[in-house]
């Protein structure tokens, strides 16, 4: 749920990442990044919002994104592994293999 005051704004998609104008460290960022998602924008910016509050995070919340990023990464990097799965059962392919720290072979969720 975005803040009071949140304010995200519909842009074009930025091909050059320089060009961006977000607020990576705001409390709200992650909810206005769902609502940019969820209407199917583009892009957004957060240019125009006055709303902003610094993400303040202890050490345990830097290491749960540090692992969250990693995983990513690995994910990516064995994505062609996957690619003949389905799209809805990639994810509990995943968690079920992570969970129980065995093999299950893949031919189960295509």
């Amino acid at each position: 749920m975005r803040s009071p005051g949140a304010n995200p704004m519909r842009c074009a998609t930025v091909r050059n990442f320089d060009k961006v104008k977000r607020r990576l460290f705001c409390r709200s960022y992650d909810a206005c990044l769902d609502y940019a998602v969820s209407q199917n924008w583009p892009g957004f910016t957060c240019l125009e919002c006055r709303y902003y509050e610094f993400l303040q995070w202890d050490r345990d919340s830097w290491l749960d994104d540090n692992r969250r990023c990693m995983a990513i990464l690995y994910f990516i990097s064995i994505l062609k592994e996957y690619d003949h799965v389905k799209p809805g059962n990639l994810i509990d392919l995943l968690e079920m293999r992570s969970k129980e720290h065995q093999d299950i072979p893949i031919e189960a969720f295509v």
